[in-house]
């Protein structure tokens, strides 16, 4: 089920088991990579950024419907955090020759659980960082959204995933 209730408890799992590694310093980077099906492209979008909002339209799978305007984390010492950007050189990635004009830049998750799980791992990762609970620059997430397989068949989504995943490890690794 694809709830908040569920992206929470995933979110805390994935802290769980990575978080110990990351602390170690090794020069390891951590990338949590999130997709999702967007119903409107035919096009895989990278999305650079994510807001601080959860004006869901409807409710989530678990009925969960919060009020429009609701935010997704509250003030943050008096400052209200509007959007956060990924780290994650976007725009470079989707220059590379195998994807260009196939893998676009978005700046629009949406306002539904895909917005929601990128900000709460942007969010938990730079809190990880600010705490002192990892090493600035060794975690980071980005959000991949997929057109469904009627706009770009599973082969294709498959091959150019894989030339993107490339493509963000050799991008994070300059």
């Amino acid at each position: 089920m694809v709830s908040t209730t569920a992206v929470d408890a995933m979110l805390a799992r994935l802290r769980e088991v990575t978080l110990p590694a990351r602390r170690e310093n090794n020069g390891v980077r951590h990338i949590w990579i999130h997709l999702g099906v967007h119903g409107g492209i035919n096009k895989i979008h990278l999305e650079k950024r994510c807001y601080n909002d959860m004006s869901f339209r409807v409710p989530d799978e678990a009925g969960f419907q919060p009020e429009m305007g609701s935010l997704i984390q509250g003030d943050s010492g008096g400052a209200k955090v509007e959007f956060l950007d990924t780290n994650i050189p976007v725009d470079t990635v989707c220059e590379a020759p195998s994807l260009k004009g196939k893998v676009v830049p978005s700046t629009d998750p949406g306002r539904f659980l895909c917005n929601y799980v990128y900000f709460q791992t942007l969010f938990n990762t730079l809190s990880d960082v600010e705490s002192g609970d990892v090493a600035a620059g060794k975690v980071d997430g980005i959000f991949v959204h997929v057109p469904p397989f009627e706009a770009l068949q599973f082969s294709d989504q498959v091959r150019l995933l894989s030339h993107t995943l490339h493509h963000i490890a050799e991008a994070v690794l300059q």
